[in-house]
């Protein structure tokens, strides 16, 4: 049996002569994009996105056409046609295609694991779902390329892909069939169905039900484009306890890193850039590596570009005016034995029951009280 590699693939047989190193009786028995052949229990059979070939021991073979249940799927075989496995990223099935008609074994499903291949972000909605994404284009951990998107949710122990799979042209140009490079997610206070996560090149995504319905960037938000209408990093998001959008994008010194959309404006259909608060930071430069966490216990946002420098950011418990806020960076640190220690990048805030704030750094755990 002889699978041919050239512009298309074929399956032929013959009688193959070792010892004079020939071949002989030399038959087409299938072509265009066969697959590799595979053992099952009686012999071995390979595919193509049509036909099904099967052999037996003897050599001897049958040539099935595929229904269209099956046709351009994986398919797997062990113990006949009664018993044929069914794979696409829809999920898998068992189904007997014997006889005349197709039969379902083992109705379609998906096997409770992950599709996210690397989790960097994890966040806990108000619903009590978690969520887990992976990291997009970072200074510190992954560097080059363009890095495919994927979200997942773990709810009462049942894991769910939610990576959008449909999105609405809102802004005139946009139609995607997939996303790339982005970071946290923050699920909706109001809506558990809904979430937003930031992303390298096309801002703020708004996710509802599996279709993203907004897309805040250049456009129609304070988040700028760096390069050419594109790159328009929003590296870290986060809500405080108004409901009220925060993010951190990637700008120079000198201009508003830090965004907030109120809730009122956040729900609407049509959003503009006017709706945003802009904040400057002094020389405070956001990065590709931002972290942002809206602390519950007190009126605090912490938050840090991973190049050193954290800061306090006070809202006065006022979220909604940013007049009245006041900050401070700091860049020197010193720990409770008094020593001068340095921070390293930030990869991580959290706010324990207490209202205490703990920083994960390449350089260790810090506990602010």
């Amino acid at each position: 049996i002889i699978a041919n590699y050239g512009t298309y693939t074929t399956l032929r047989i013959g009688d193959i002569d070792v010892v004079n190193k020939s071949i002989t009786n030399l038959t087409d028995v299938s072509a265009n994009d066969v697959k590799l052949l595979n053992e099952d229990k009686e012999g071995v059979y390979t595919f193509n996105s049509s036909t099904l070939v099967k052999f037996d021991n003897n050599g001897n073979y049958e040539k099935i056409n595929l229904p269209t249940e099956l046709q351009s799927k994986q398919i797997a075989i062990w113990e006949g046609l009664n018993s044929v496995w069914v794979g696409d990223k829809s999920g898998i099935s068992n189904l007997d295609v014997s006889g005349d008609a197709i039969t379902v074994v083992k109705d379609n499903f998906i096997p409770e694991s992950t599709s996210v291949k690397e989790v960097f972000f994890l966040h806990r909605g108000n619903s009590g779902k978690i969520y887990l994404s992976n990291i997009g284009q970072s200074d510190n951990y992954k560097k080059g390329g363009w890095i495919r998107s994927q979200i997942n949710t773990i709810n009462n122990g049942k894991i769910e892909n939610v990576l959008p799979t449909k999105f609405t042209n809102i802004n005139g140009n946009w139609a995607k069939s997939i996303i790339l490079d982005t970071y946290n997610v923050c699920e909706d206070p109001e809506d558990p169905n809904t979430y937003y996560v930031g992303s390298f090149g096309e801002g703020i995504y708004k996710v509802t039900n599996g279709e993203s319905t907004i897309k805040y960037d250049w456009t129609n938000s304070g988040i700028v484009s760096v390069y050419n209408n594109y790159a328009c990093v929003a590296s870290a998001i986060t809500f405080d306890k108004n409901n009220n959008l925060w993010a951190l994008q990637l700008v120079t010194s000198g201009k508003p890193v830090l965004q907030m959309l109120p809730a009122e404006a956040r729900k609407k259909d049509t959003p503009e850039a006017s709706d945003w608060k802009q904040v400057l930071l002094g020389d405070f430069v956001g990065g590709k590596d931002n972290r942002i966490l809206a602390c519950t216990k007190s009126n605090m946002l912490i938050l840090s570009n991973a190049y050193g420098k954290i800061i306090g950011y006070d809202t006065k418990g006022t979220y909604e005016n940013t007049s009245d806020d006041t900050y401070m960076i700091w860049n020197k640190f010193i720990d409770q034995d008094g020593k001068n220690f340095i921070l390293g990048n930030t990869m991580a805030f959290v706010e324990d029951h207490n209202g205490k704030v703990w920083i994960g750094t390449d350089n260790g755990v810090i506990e602010i009280t």
